[in-house]
């Protein structure tokens, strides 16, 4: 049987309070939506929108990635660079969805960004490390920080590649508890600040760095040799080892990602 972590009286209403320490592991504050999800053996979980928004489009893409070849890191970034040679990353008709209420940044969170790579492999290829990953950003005193050009990209593989299952991946931005960037109006003409070669990649990457995010996680190549100040780049493998629960000896059953 799992420790006891703490136990909330229902009230006549049928109402609980969450313990704090709870809140805090969470991530949870004044507005925040939980979902209770019944498990397999009759066991009831306490999720965040975010793991639970997770979830449900997992389930709802579930053995598409395998359908179409798709079992490692990079046979997906190929199909996300085949995606936008077929131009649909440019499409008009796939407005990002309207972004929920966010939480107020704290001057000592921990902001995370994550590109198209790392969303699309969580929800297609499940792995130990994607859950962790989004797990710590989850809570305190992390943040989970996506940007419209993120938004803009998997929409687009989604809804070029499996348009049966793009609305569920709307649903996921719809319902997750994440800070929204827009795609930054300007972009530097300076010569000395080195940028990744592919469109979408240098609007997430300026969206990191003009929103000051303190971390850029990505599966791609596209931000290899590249060194900004005040932003660390790395893979979900790494951050979910140097952040998090899982082991270093731990091996991802889909693969190696592509950087790291």
């Amino acid at each position: 049987m799992a420790p006891v972590i703490a136990t909330a009286r229902v009230s006549t209403k049928g109402q609980i309070t969450i313990p704090v320490c709870l809140r805090r592991n969470m991530g949870l504050r004044a507005g925040s939506f939980v979902t209770f999800i019944r498990e397999n053996d009759g066991t009831i979980s306490l999720l965040g929108a975010t793991l639970a928004a997770l979830r449900q489009a997992q389930e709802s893409f579930a053995g598409a990635a395998q359908e179409r070849g798709i079992r490692r890191h990079q046979d997906l970034n190929r199909l996300i660079r085949r995606v936008q040679v077929l131009g649909s990353l440019d499409s008009t008709t796939l407005a990002p969805p309207v972004p929920p209420t966010h939480r107020p940044c704290i001057a000592y969170t921990v902001r995370v960004m994550v590109d198209a790579s790392v969303l699309l492999a969580a929800i297609l290829l499940p792995s130990r490390d994607s859950q962790e990953t989004f797990r710590i950003c989850s809570r305190s005193p992390y943040a989970l920080v996506i940007a419209q050009p993120t938004i803009r990209e998997a929409l687009s593989v989604a809804h070029t590649i499996w348009p049966q299952h793009s609305s569920a991946l709307r649903s996921f931005f719809e319902r997750a508890d994440y800070e929204y960037i827009p795609s930054p109006r300007r972009l530097p003409r300076t010569r000395a600040l080195q940028l990744p070669q592919r469109p979408n990649a240098v609007q997430t990457y300026m969206a990191a760095l003009t929103s000051r995010v303190s971390i850029l996680l990505s599966y791609t190549r596209d931000f290899s040799g590249l060194h900004p100040p005040h932003l660390t780049i790395m893979s979900p493998r790494v951050f979910a080892r140097r952040y998090g629960s899982v082991s270093s000896g731990d091996d991802e059953p889909d693969g190696t990602p592509a950087s790291t």
